[in-house]
């Protein structure tokens, strides 16, 4: 729906009745234009980013709901997206606004350091999480198995 979109009700004014059967004698007409009252917004597909990734909308949907109860989703050149640039850990919620500047809302992001692994040159936070998690899964594997071993070589001595 746009800003231009109206709904045109009819009105009876007056009625006349006799014995033959009820006619309309006059009928009025009211336009209404909706009126917006809230923006929601579905985040995007990514919502994750490493300090200095760009701000990636794919997925993003922005709408409108109006005061008869209507909805409709905006197109990208009807909000503003109140950031730009290189995203940083301080950039937690980002706000949208509508073009017209009368309706806002947000989402949120999780913007973290890379971490820098041995022998990791280049490579993103998650994949080096990825890496220490299996890292340490190989360490309590190893350390389970020497300790079965130690165990086992006990109960041979008894």
């Amino acid at each position: 729906m746009s800003s231009t979109d109206r709904y045109v009700y009819v009105k009876i004014v007056s009625t006349d009745v006799n014995s033959q059967g009820a006619w309309i004698t006059s009928l009025g007409f009211d336009t209404i234009v909706p009126t917006p009252e809230k923006m929601y917004i579905k985040a995007p597909s990514r919502t994750l980013y490493n300090v200095g990734d760009l701000l990636d909308l794919s997925g993003l949907v922005v709408g409108l709901r109006y005061d008869d109860c209507s909805e409709t989703i905006l197109t990208r050149d009807e909000y503003i997206v109140e950031h730009s640039g290189e995203l940083g850990v301080t950039d937690t919620e980002i706000r949208v606004t509508t073009a017209d500047g009368k309706l806002s809302g947000a989402f949120n992001v999780t913007v973290i350091e890379e971490i820098d692994l041995p022998g990791g040159e280049g490579a993103d936070a998650s994949a080096g999480r990825w890496g220490l998690i299996a890292g340490i899964g190989a360490a309590i594997v190893g350390l389970a198995g020497s300790l079965a071993a130690i165990l086992l070589h006990r109960k041979k001595k008894q």
